[in-house]
């Protein structure tokens, strides 16, 4: 019987140790391709997710803030200098709002004295005011598998109560 291997099988039935060893290499290359596949997508999903949840955090605090800050007047605003992470004001029904972030945590506090967390994750908050137009400025970010996510989002608020 011509063909490679034959000689030494004779009569017996199976795969000899060349066979099973190719068989286990080409099984365990195939393995490892499909585990790093696996691994970036598992790795691309969390950052995204990541990337969601921050986004969704940022836009929900800073509307509370566009919301409150747009019922304020011009001259019941106070934004310490051009590089202020703190703005406080008054609307008609509520006097002494102020907005401030304590270490990576976006707080509201009332004129009562009680604080709100709005947002957590934030590395960067700024507030600036040009007469009727307060620019907000804030950045969230967290680290997922040693990379950095990171989620900027910038509003301007055209304020509608004009006192003279």
């Amino acid at each position: 019987e011509p063909g490679f291997g034959n000689h030494y099988r004779r009569g017996m039935k199976g795969f000899s140790l060349s066979e099973l060893l190719v068989g286990a290499s080409i099984f365990s290359i195939l393995f490892m391709g499909l585990l790093g596949v696996l691994t970036t997508a598992t790795s691309t999903y969390m950052r995204n997710s990541v990337l969601l949840d921050l986004e969704q955090e940022a836009r929900t605090s800073v509307e509370r803030i566009v919301r409150e800050l747009r019922e304020a007047s011009n001259n019941t605003i106070t934004v310490v200098d051009a590089d202020s992470d703190t703005l406080a004001f008054d609307t008609p029904l509520v006097v002494g709002i102020s907005y401030y972030k304590s270490g990576s945590v976006l707080t509201r506090r009332a004129s009562d004295g009680t604080t709100k967390p709005l947002g957590e994750d934030i590395t960067y908050l700024k507030f600036a005011q040009n007469k009727q137009l307060v620019t907000l400025n804030l950045k969230a970010e967290k680290t997922v598998y040693n990379q950095l996510v990171s989620f900027p989002l910038t509003a301007k608020v055209k304020l509608r109560n004009e006192i003279q």
